[in-house]
C-alpha cells in the first residue's frame, strides 16, 4: 500500500497523467497566442489561469509588429488608476467644502488608524469612537 501512495505522489509532483486543460485548449491557446493575443486576453478568452497560459506561450515568437501592439496595450491599469485617484480627488475636495468638515476629517483619521483597507470596517472597542464612525456612516 505504501509503494502505491509513494508512486502516485511521484506521478503527481512529475505531473504526469495530470493534463488539467484538454488538448485541444491548449493548441487553441498557441494559435492565439500565434496569432498576437496577449496573455491576459487568453486567460480571459479560454478561462484559463495566466500562469497556465504563460506556462504554454512563454517560448512563442511573436513578429515585430505583434510584439508592439501587446506593449501598446500595456499600461491600462496605471491610467484606469490615475482617472480613479483623480475623481477620488475631486470628490474628497468638494466633501471637505461642506459644513461638516471637521466630522469628516475626524472619521477619516479614525478610519486611517484603525479601520481595514480592503472592506468597510471599523475595528476598536471604545464606544465613543464607535458611535463617532456609525453617525458620519449614518449621515453621509
Amino acid at each position: 500500500m505504501k509503494c502505491v501512495v509513494v508512486s502516485f505522489l511521484v506521478l503527481m509532483c512529475n505531473n504526469e497523467g495530470m493534463k488539467v486543460h484538454a488538448q485541444g485548449k491548449i493548441k487553441a491557446l498557441k494559435k492565439l497566442r500565434k496569432a498576437g493575443h496577449s496573455i491576459n486576453e487568453l486567460s480571459a478568452l479560454l478561462s484559463i489561469p495566466k500562469t497556465t497560459v504563460w506556462h504554454h506561450v512563454h517560448n512563442i515568437k511573436l513578429t515585430l509588429d505583434q510584439q508592439r501592439r501587446l506593449d501598446a496595450k500595456r499600461g491600462g491599469s496605471a491610467s484606469r488608476k490615475a482617472k480613479n485617484i483623480e475623481k477620488a480627488y475631486i470628490h474628497a475636495k468638494s466633501l471637505l467644502l461642506e459644513q461638516d468638515r471637521e466630522l469628516l476629517t475626524a472619521v477619516a483619521m479614525l478610519y486611517w488608524a484603525e479601520g481595514s483597507k480592503n472592506v468597510c470596517e471599523f475595528i476598536n472597542s471604545d464606544g465613543k469612537m464607535v458611535r463617532i464612525y456609525l453617525k458620519v456612516l449614518e449621515k453621509f
